[in-house]
């Protein structure tokens, strides 16, 4: 693993897991990667337990398990999951969908996935982050970004990172509900709240979504490893491998000055949000989402003079990649395409969507 101020830690599908050296060897040689065991799934709470657990033992060296968590910090992105949404990439995991270089931009390469585009943005959370977080917990199917100077973090044993949002819009993530005169103050965490729900909430609360990156200080990291069977003074679960263990559905709602969930352990935790200035939220859980959330991206540039002499047309609806395609497109009638790794003769016939 390449020595830098961070290490990285990604939770993979099983195949992946097995052949990263050969699909990606240059991610395989700068991460620790690992997949939950298997017939077993262990949310997204466990399956941080598990690659921690995991990555200690790898290369603790002889470190107790909060010595090696001392150490450096750490930043998980969990890419595992069935992918059931998303079948196309089930076998790879949502961190290798293909993602074209943004025609606005300079530096990216031709063959750069969602993992190359999202890890940057996290490594400037965890360098603006206090001095106690050890480590960071981001979404694997979630592209975040911001021009904007993001603020030195709070210090806080949970760091919830949101963006605002409509009711509408907030109903399909999880919900923080933040105190008015004070919006890093968390009044409480929801789950994919109606939002009906949220509009009764937001009569006392301002209210931003979760994004799934998070910021866990050491007091932080071993309460969730023991809400996942961690024996500490064993060093190693009960039963020989976590607990099934949701971070959004179970240990989010325990969290904040009114929690929906009661617990004695998690409420000695202090926690603290942060909106992201100028943050933008782009998800790739499914497979509609990749279209439309590529085509965003593409088109986060209006100004045409920003593209040479000559401008250039509005990026259509359309994304064809590694692909002999012989079809001729049209951009009204084969509209919401996504081609990858394919032949397609001239003698198809294509719709759209």
């Amino acid at each position: 693993m390449a020595e830098s101020d961070t290490e990285r830690l990604l939770s993979l599908p099983p195949n992946m897991q097995r052949q990263l050296e050969v699909c990606d060897p240059r991610t395989a040689a700068s991460s620790f990667f690992t997949c939950d065991p298997p017939g077993n799934p262990l949310g997204s709470g466990g399956g941080t337990a598990h690659v921690l657990a995991e990555a200690w033992r790898a290369g603790g060296a002889g470190l107790s398990f909060k010595a090696w968590l001392s150490a450096r910090r750490k930043i998980i992105i969990h890419g595992g999951g069935q992918s059931r949404r998303l079948p196309s990439y089930a076998g790879t995991g949502k961190l290798f969908i293909p993602v074209p270089a943004y025609r606005w931009s300079q530096g990216q390469r031709l063959d750069q996935n969602l993992l190359d585009l999202q890890y940057p943005f996290v490594e400037n959370i965890v360098a603006k982050a206090a001095p106690q977080a050890r480590i960071a917990i981001a979404s694997g199917d979630v592209l975040l970004r911001s021009d904007e100077t993001l603020p030195s973090l709070p210090d806080a044993d949970v760091v919830l990172m949101g963006l605002w949002a409509r009711p509408e819009d907030a109903q399909h993530f999880g919900v923080m509900f933040c105190d008015r005169s004070d919006p890093s103050r968390l009044v409480s965490f929801l789950q994919k709240p109606s939002p009906d729900r949220i509009r009764e909430l937001a009569a006392e609360n301002l209210f931003m979504i979760d994004v799934g990156l998070w910021l866990l200080s050491e007091r932080a990291v071993m309460c969730l490893m023991a809400k996942c069977g961690w024996d500490e003074g064993a060093e190693g679960f009960h039963g020989e491998m976590s607990k099934t263990y949701d971070l959004y559905g179970e240990w989010g709602p325990h969290f904040g000055a009114q929690p929906t969930d009661l617990d004695e352990e998690v409420g000695k935790l202090t926690t603290a949000v942060v909106s992201i200035p100028g943050g933008e939220f782009y998800h790739f859980g499914k497979s509609r989402d990749i279209i439309s959330s590529v085509y965003e991206l593409q088109n986060l540039v209006t100004d045409q003079t920003r593209f040479g002499q000559h401008g250039t047309q509005p990026h259509p609806r359309q994304f064809v990649q590694n692909s002999q395609f012989e079809f001729p497109l049209r951009q009204d009638s084969n509209h919401t395409l996504w081609v990858e790794n394919s032949v397609v003769p001239s003698s198809w016939k294509l719709e759209s969507e």
